[in-house]
């Protein structure tokens, strides 16, 4: 009766009939192939195959029998089309994943990678000097031999630890190592649950080492502005003033001979300095 279900065949149109004449459509896949091995060297093989006609997945067994071959089979069409399913649906998360430059990256309980996008392998073999591949531990091991984690360990142990005990995590890490390049980070790792129950850890990373550099690049013009402020506003006014009062008094002592002669001496100092300054401020503007 399975089989009649399976084959969609009356058991009427096949017993006593040759098995390739109903159905010649099957001569060519591989369960023909395996009847015939099991048929001319007594040996059991067990297989699977895509019957097209009937766009069925058949789970095959087949044994020798005295005249003959005995055979079990089982529809997994469901299973298989389940299986396909979850490597295109994990095809396509890799497709995703793979598509930043953004570090993406999970571990279980046991601090073990199971899943990561090629920006984290990259950044770390770039880091350790290592090729990390699933299944390895990340964190939270004692390996000397891999100088990076036995820093990065006393910093991002505690955040992993965290992260595992369901609380999330967000925070910025440096990647401070000899001989490699100066890189920040603005990490965030997410607890990962299942019936309430932390297994693992979700962990993002973003590379925002322009961005520092930019914000430290506004401080400094910032800073250097203000200096030139302060200049205008303190500095310059000094010899200003200093112009603005001697010419006020010439005008109205109207001296003249050697007193003329020293007032002028006193604007001319007065400004020069005024110039320097207005030297110095321009340098440090085109510096900036």
């Amino acid at each position: 009766k399975a089989a009649e279900k399976i084959l969609n065949r009356d058991r009427g149109k096949i017993v006593g009939k040759n098995l390739w004449e109903v159905y010649g459509d099957a001569v060519d896949l591989k369960l023909f192939k395996e009847y015939a091995i099991t048929m001319e060297t007594g040996t059991e093989r067990k297989f699977i195959d895509y019957y097209p006609t009937m766009d069925i997945w058949l789970e095959i067994s087949s044994f020798p029998k005295e005249n003959g071959i005995v055979v079990y089979f089982k529809n997994i069409t469901a299973r298989v089309k389940h299986q396909q399913s979850l490597a295109e649906i994990r095809l396509l998360q890799e497709h995703v994943i793979n598509s930043t430059e953004d570090l993406i990256w999970a571990i279980d309980n046991d601090y073990k990678l199971i899943l990561a996008n090629n920006s984290f392998y990259s950044e770390m073999e770039r880091i350790s000097g290592h090729k990390y591949q699933l299944g390895e531990r990340v964190a939270n091991f004692t390996d000397k031999s891999i100088p990076y984690f036995e820093m990065a360990n006393k910093f991002l142990n505690d955040k992993y630890r965290d992260a595992l005990a369901g609380h999330q995590q967000n925070i910025t890490f440096e990647s401070k190592f000899e001989n490699k390049e100066f890189k920040t980070f603005q990490m965030g790792l997410y607890p990962i649950k299942d019936n309430n129950k932390t297994t693992g850890a979700a962990c993002f990373a973003r590379n925002i080492t322009d961005r520092i550099k930019h914000i430290n690049a506004i401080e400094n013009q910032n800073k250097k502005l203000n200096e030139i402020a302060w200049k205008q506003s303190h500095v310059v006014r000094s010899p200003v003033a200093r112009i603005m009062g001697l010419v006020n008094l010439q005008a109205n002592m109207n001296y003249n001979g050697e007193e003329l002669k020293e007032i002028m001496g006193y604007i001319m100092d007065s400004s020069l300095e005024l110039d320097q300054i207005i030297r110095d401020i321009s340098k440090s503007t085109n510096e900036n």
